[in-house]
């Protein structure tokens, strides 16, 4: 009898701790519940418990599922299946998916401005506008003019969020390029495939002259789905493109991949245990998947190198009428970098993060965002004047 009291007493408390407010004071982004959904979820679980705690506080729980008969199993189980059928539809009907596969890239056409707050240095902060123009591009230059053009193309270290539009590493190369009209996209998280995406649509419309590609070393990973997969919950937060037997398959590199797909319901259920885990991260409960940690096996190694080696070709090849220039922003990575690199039809700008690093250690500044990898003010200058050099040193484009 105490057993069973202390039984139901545990599942009352379980209830009464999981509701939406305490659920959303610890887990929630911002200590808020974004999704209605989310609140209903819980909701439904916290009722759940309740009836669980009511029928062993008068039956007794061993008790009750021995006087339970088979057909009564039966209609239990029926009566689940047909519940979590009747939500499976309603929130297919009300509420949209968390993650989607969007085949064709939505755009946008109109300008977008976004601000935030960035740590500049240590405790100086700015506050940071970056706006996108046409297609999302951070620069879209005049189509209708005679002017050779620039087109270039990265993930977070091109959309560069740290610094306002006209301080980015590209703005110099602007000031200096006088004769070219640029054309930025760059976007977060973005892999080679989705680079390459870009290039596909917006190449016939844009007609560069020329094309610098800024690669980042975890491109590799992100090209290759086992690998982005095990870096979760820090891997691709939705479907990405990946190149699987020369063709462009779209994976979401998640546990739980399929039935995410499959089940709205349970879809939104894992997106609450992602955002959990994300917390134990970050609150150091659990150890952080590391980059460096999944080359160990090179049998992933070697295939995510191929594939990033086919998609560069897809690349070239699709830009043959440009000149492609390519230079690692992040962290020289692998070894033979500049071996890797040579075996495109491309010029190569090597040993990038090792130049910078040492330029601000000479000037004794500091180049990089507080507690994030990506430059700051003065490490966008110093990577634009560095490239301004490197171009007109090797007579790569004119200057004039």
């Amino acid at each position: 009898m105490k057993f069973k009291k202390l039984l139901s007493l545990f599942f009352i408390i379980l209830a009464i701790t999981l509701n939406p407010f305490v659920i959303e004071f610890f887990f929630g982004l911002n200590h808020r519940i974004s999704l209605f959904a989310n609140y209903f979820i819980i909701t439904f679980v916290q009722i759940f418990l309740f009836l669980i705690a009511i029928v062993i506080f008068k039956n007794g729980f061993y008790k009750s599922l021995r006087t339970i008969q088979r057909k009564d199993f039966f209609v239990l189980f029926v009566s689940i299946l047909l519940f979590l059928i009747i939500v499976e539809t309603l929130m297919h009907l009300f509420l949209p998916p968390i993650h989607m596969i969007e085949i064709n890239n939505n755009y946008p056409l109109e300008k977008v401005s976004h601000k935030r707050i960035v740590e500049n240095n240590l405790n100086l902060f700015r506050n940071v506008k970056n706006d996108y123009f046409n297609y999302g591009f951070k620069r879209w230059g005049n189509l209708s003019s005679d002017k050779s053009r620039i087109l270039i193309i990265g993930d977070s270290f091109t959309e560069m969020v740290t610094v306002n539009n006209g301080e980015e590493w590209y703005s110099y190369l602007e000031k200096n390029l006088t004769g070219y009209d640029f054309f930025v996209y760059g976007q977060g998280a973005f892999g080679t495939m989705q680079e390459y995406i870009i290039i596909n649509d917006f190449y016939d419309i844009i007609n560069p002259d020329f094309i610098i590609l800024q690669f980042c070393q975890n491109d590799f990973s992100d090209n290759y789905y086992k690998w982005d997969k095990r870096l979760f919950p820090y891997s691709f937060p939705g479907y990405r493109p990946y190149l699987v037997n020369d063709e462009i398959v779209y994976k979401l590199p998640v546990p739980f991949a399929k039935l995410r797909y499959y089940s709205r319901f349970v879809d939104y259920i894992l997106n609450m245990y992602d955002r959990i885990i994300i917390i134990f991260y970050e609150n150091n409960l659990l150890s952080r998947p590391e980059w460096e940690s999944i080359i160990k096996n090179d049998k992933e190694y070697v295939e995510a190198m191929n594939t990033t080696t086919k998609i560069i070709r897809k690349i070239v090849k699709r830009t043959e009428n440009s000149e492609v220039f390519l230079f690692n922003a992040c962290k020289t990575y692998p070894d033979n970098e500049e071996m890797f690199f040579s075996q495109f039809n491309l010029t190569f700008i090597p040993k990038i993060p090792e130049k910078i690093g040492e330029i601000c250690f000479l000037k004794d500044v500091n180049c990089h965002v507080i507690n994030d990898g990506h430059h700051n003010l003065v490490g966008n200058k110093v990577l634009g004047e560095y490239l301004v050099g490197y171009f007109n040193d090797n007579n790569l484009i004119n200057l004039n």
